[in-house]
């Protein structure tokens, strides 16, 4: 007797992942030598209000910036597609990588001075992975930064006519549409218009 192909008509569940890529791995590298730990305990912060410590919402900057350099007000929206427990921890959702979050995070780093806080982490990344010594070190922390609005839409600025003027004079005012103001590339400067900037949301 010929043996039954047919299949069990059992229910099936359609499984889906999101693609990772390597920043697992970083996530990974980072957490070998205490990278987020290690932030916590040179940053003044109050863990009582915190749903996260700003040593974990800044690690989810710098794998943002290493993969898909983003806006901070784009990083949510990165980890969207990404699965924030498998790099971050049980419970982590890419709505708390929100700007505002970010922002908090970013200002606890400043008043522990980013310079130093950068070597004693280079120097503990050395120890960490006993890279081999050298004489000299060299670190390009240059930042290209952008600042004025960005552009929407192709939106256009046409001129308006000033407060108070006739009829004759606000039709004189009219001429070609300029273009929207762009975000134009800026070098340096990055901290001090990163704080200045967040300063203002408080």
């Amino acid at each position: 007797m010929k043996p039954s192909t047919t299949l069990p008509q059992t229910p099936m569940t359609v499984l889906s992942a999101p693609s990772m890529g390597w920043p697992v791995l970083v996530a990974r590298v980072a957490e070998r030598f205490g990278l987020v730990d290690w932030l916590n305990t040179v940053m003044a912060w109050d863990p009582k209000p915190c749903r996260w410590s700003p040593g974990v919402r800044l690690l989810a900057i710098i794998l943002c910036y290493l993969v898909d350099p983003q806006a901070l007000y784009q990083v949510e929206a990165f980890y969207e597609t990404l699965d924030g427990e498998l790099m971050f921890g049980p419970g982590v959702h890419a709505s708390d990588f929100n700007d505002d979050a970010l922002g908090r995070a970013l200002l606890k780093f400043h008043a522990a001075h980013p310079a130093q806080v950068y070597a004693d982490l280079s120097a503990r990344a050395i120890a960490t992975y006993a890279l081999p010594a050298v004489d000299a070190v060299h670190g390009d922390t240059t930042s290209l930064t952008l600042e004025g609005d960005y552009p929407a839409a192709d939106a256009a600025v046409e001129p308006s006519p000033p407060p108070n003027a006739t009829d004759a004079e606000a039709s004189s005012v009219k001429g070609p549409v300029s273009p929207a103001l762009t975000a134009r590339p800026k070098r340096g400067g990055i901290t001090r218009m990163a704080i200045a900037r967040i300063s203002n949301w408080s």
